[in-house]
């Protein structure tokens, strides 16, 4: 794990898995920004994010079959925390919505049991975050398992965006939406996601690692 722009390494980041019904898996880096991470029973893909104070955290996917009787490499490049980016977490956690009743043709291995059918958490911006000096805001996350189309509230309001697709062969991918920055205030705001149902079964899939990106 290392500093996006200075290249150096950052001591004492968390390296964390998310499983179900379990604590989390963390290991943290050492003086050189090495870490070492012994991966349990996985499903076929699974995120593992890292995070340290005064930086954005970032999340990859691994495929199960890369670390199968063998170790795999992953880099960090982290970048510091300013004005164009918040993480609606400061230490990602892997989220589960539906209701654990899986069918379609996505791969149905979930890294975590289902927590219900939303998820909402609330954020703080600043004036400079907002209309009239950021006039762009990129909602960026990853998901997995996405089969029907998701509604996204911004400060209670329905917005039109949709989750709407992930990868086909069950992984994590990134999900990219531009936010109407006239959505957003300064001080506290909130951004939820509803998991839609066909009938009485609930759409499940997974994200981590919600982002706002803005620009002027």
């Amino acid at each position: 794990v290392t500093d996006a722009h200075t290249g150096e390494p950052i001591k004492g980041a968390t390296v964390r898995l998310d499983l179900s019904d379990v604590d989390a898996v963390t290991a943290a880096t050492d003086a050189e920004g090495a870490y070492a991470l012994q991966i349990p029973h996985v499903p076929d893909h699974f995120a593992i994010s890292t995070s340290f104070e005064g930086y954005v955290p970032a999340s990859v996917d691994i495929s199960k079959e890369s670390v199968r009787e063998r170790s795999l490499t992953v880099n960090f490049k982290l970048r510091r925390v300013d004005l164009s980016t918040v993480a609606l977490e400061a230490v990602p956690d892997v989220h589960h919505l539906g209701d654990d009743r899986f069918s379609g043709s996505v791969n149905s291995q979930f890294q975590k049991d289902s927590e219900g059918g939303s998820y909402i958490v609330a954020f703080e911006l600043s004036e400079l975050q907002i209309p009239p000096h950021m006039m762009r805001c990129e909602l960026t996350m990853l998901t997995r398992g996405v089969q029907m189309r998701h509604p996204i509230y911004v400060n209670g309001r329905q917005t039109p965006l949709r989750i709407a697709n992930s990868p086909l062969d069950g992984s994590f991918g990134l999900f990219r939406a531009e936010i109407d920055a006239r959505w957003l205030t300064a001080g506290k705001n909130t951004f939820a996601i509803k998991a839609r149902s066909r009938g009485n079964d609930i759409d499940d899939f997974e994200f981590v690692n919600v982002q706002l990106h803005f620009a002027p």
